[in-house]
């Protein structure tokens, strides 16, 4: 399970994905972050399932909300 979970609308995906290397970069490796082809929702899981099942198991969460 992963220590971090990244919380974010699919508007702010480069955001996140930006946030994720530079967690990466200072040495956080248990990242989850829904849309990442190796540690994200894998195809054909139900979406809403694993995101509820990583965000009871995470021990921080970090959540991203841009006003527009």
């Amino acid at each position: 399970m992963s220590t971090i979970f990244i919380s974010h609308s699919s508007k702010d995906n480069l955001v996140a994905e930006t946030i994720v290397e530079r967690l990466q970069q200072q040495g956080y490796r248990s990242v989850f972050l829904d849309f990442d082809p190796e540690s994200g929702i894998p195809a054909g899981r139900s979406w809403e399932h694993e995101l509820y099942r990583q965000l009871r198991a995470c021990q921080s969460v970090i959540y991203l909300y841009f006003f527009r």
